[in-house]
C-alpha cells in the first residue's frame, strides 16, 4: 500500500499493528514517532517524517488497515493552567527547540511561523528505502 509517497509492505503494516496493540495507552503522536524510528522514515536532514507518518496512519485507519487509539478530546472548560508563550528572539529559539524535542501529553499545541525552506534540494530528491518492521 502507498501512503504519503511511501510504499508500505505487508510486513511493515503488520509491525505497525503490533506496535499499536502493545500499548493501548500510547498516543497517536508516540505511535508515529515509533513507526518513523522503526522504519527509518526520515527527512533528508535526519529528522523523523512525523507529519507524513501521522497522515499515513490516519489514511490506513480510513482504509481499515489499522485501528488507532481515539484522539484525546477535552472540553476547553476542563483545561487548566493554559498559557501562551511567545518565542520570538534568537535567544529564545533554544526554548522552542526544547519544546519541540520534549512534546508530551501536557503540551496542547506548538505553532511555528518561519521563512520558506532555504535548502529544498535534499527534500525534493525523493524518499529513500527503509527496513521492514519485524
Amino acid at each position: 500500500m502507498r501512503y504519503c509517497g511511501r510504499q508500505f509492505l505487508d510486513a511493515e503494516l503488520a509491525g505497525i499493528r503490533r506496535l499499536i496493540a502493545e500499548d493501548p495507552n500510547r498516543t497517536r503522536w508516540a505511535i508515529s514517532q515509533r513507526v518513523c524510528e522503526t522504519l527509518g522514515w526520515r527527512t533528508p536532514d535526519g529528522g523523523l517524517q512525523e507529519m507524513s507518518c501521522r497522515v499515513a496512519l490516519l489514511r490506513m485507519q480510513e482504509d481499515g488497515l489499522v485501528r488507532l487509539p481515539p484522539p484525546v478530546c477535552t472540553p476547553v472548560s476542563e483545561l487548566r493552567d493554559l498559557r501562551l508563550q511567545l518565542v520570538a528572539s534568537e535567544g529564545d529559539s533554544r526554548l522552542w527547540n526544547e519544546y519541540v524535542d520534549r512534546v508530551d501529553d501536557r503540551v496542547l499545541a506548538l505553532l511555528g511561523f518561519g521563512a520558506a525552506a532555504w535548502k529544498t534540494a535534499p527534500r525534493d530528491a525523493g524518499p529513500r528505502q527503509s527496513p521492514v518492521i519485524t
